[in-house]
């Protein structure tokens, strides 16, 4: 196995998807064959004393373009890779991204003669596209790494379409812990908490942005009254939608009908998903085109035995397995949102098989050991 350096923008503790993908992948790497280089972030101190591969950061990296006012950013981004390939006689680069992770891997590559793995997950590839010159640079990263790890057959497409080859194109979803998302957890303590005993409670789990699709599974929910009076949703996540959800609430009537439950710390996740009748994230494309590039969160919920709802965009046509493991939902149309969410809240056997359904899928496709495998390979 080559001894690797990843280069991130994003890395624990902070939190996302991509992010937890990232931190099981590598800390599954052999002592001495996996380290880090990523930037400062709130108390990362005690995340990296625990962390098994070496955590080297520098200041906060910018945003994720090639404007001239980050060039001095990446400078520094650069010189700290250039140092531990060296220091470290670094063999293979791996970059969370193509900008500006993947570019600085490019150029290393080329000085260094060694090859870089990149990984795509969707949503960014649709956002280069609609800047100069990012537009033309991203392509050009992607088509030139030895290995693209694409997170769904939707962002498969996406790199076929910008001209990378079909041959480096790898497809490996992000996987689930299935251990630590389970079934059958004890959420009495949050029942009471939020005043859902005996209710029938949909949840959802996902920062609060346009393209998750809170907005409509609320629009959703005086229809779900109407069949279900004693339904709840429960949105769990914080982000820049959220006074306009809030507003949202207000405006349908629905402020003893849906509960906002901000940030939830990882180890706390599980119960949320348990505390659930049916999750539900009704994923869109947005005006921006930005995108859901997997959806996680499905299969999280699955692997705690939950039935899922999702939209039927992106990634998360990967993350579903229709009439199986969940439903797709036209995530714009809140009366086909609040249809299937009806459908499920009434038959509780057909969501308890679909539940099952999804817990053994999560434990035989999406295991962590086996992701990492396919990874360290690669390159």
């Amino acid at each position: 196995m080559k001894k690797t350096l990843f280069i991130t923008k994003y890395f624990p503790p902070m939190i996302g998807g991509a992010i937890r993908w990232y931190e099981e992948v590598y800390k599954r790497y052999p002592v001495g064959k996996a380290f880090i280089l990523t930037q400062e972030y709130n108390n990362y101190q005690i995340f990296d004393n625990q962390y098994p591969a070496p955590v080297i950061r520098t200041k906060e990296w910018g945003e994720p373009s090639i404007h001239p006012k980050f060039i001095d950013k990446y400078k520094i981004i650069y010189k700290a890779a250039k140092d531990i390939i060296k220091s470290q006689h670094i063999e293979l680069l791996h970059a969370d991204n193509a900008i500006p992770s993947g570019l600085v891997a490019l150029i290393l590559s080329k000085k260094f003669k060694i090859n870089y793995v990149l990984y795509a997950h969707g949503e960014e590839i649709v956002l280069y596209s609609r800047f100069f010159p990012e537009k033309y640079v991203s392509p050009y990263v992607y088509k030139h790494a030895k290995a693209v790890i694409a997170n769904s057959s939707f962002t498969v497409n996406l790199l076929k379409n910008i001209g990378v080859k079909e041959q480096n194109i790898h497809l490996i979803h992000p996987g689930v812990d299935t251990k630590h998302f389970n079934p059958n957890l004890d959420v009495s303590r949050l029942k009471i908490k939020y005043n859902l005993v005996d209710k029938k409670i949909i949840v959802t789990i996902s920062r609060l942005q346009e393209r998750k699709g809170q907005d409509y599974v609320i629009k959703a929910m005086p229809l779900v009254l109407k069949e279900i009076p004693n339904a709840h949703y429960l949105i769990v996540g914080d982000g820049e939608e959220k006074p306009r959800l809030e507003t949202l609430v207000k405006d349908l009537g629905l402020k003893d009908k849906v509960t906002f439950v901000g940030f939830v710390k990882e180890e706390e996740l599980p119960y949320y998903y348990n505390l659930s009748d049916v999750f539900i994230l009704a994923n869109r494309i947005t005006n921006t085109n930005d995108v859901e590039g997997f959806g996680m969160v499905f299969i999280e919920a699955n692997a705690c035995g939950k039935p899922v709802i999702g939209g039927k965009t992106g990634g998360a046509v990967d993350a579903i397995i229709e009439g199986e493991t969940g439903l797709f939902v036209n995530p714009t149309d809140e009366k086909d949102i609040a249809d299937k969410i009806i459908y499920l809240l009434k038959d509780v056997d057909k969501a308890k098989e679909m539940g099952e359904k999804g817990r053994k899928r999560a434990i035989e496709e999406f295991g962590w050991d086996n992701i990492a495998k396919k990874i360290q390979v690669l390159g």
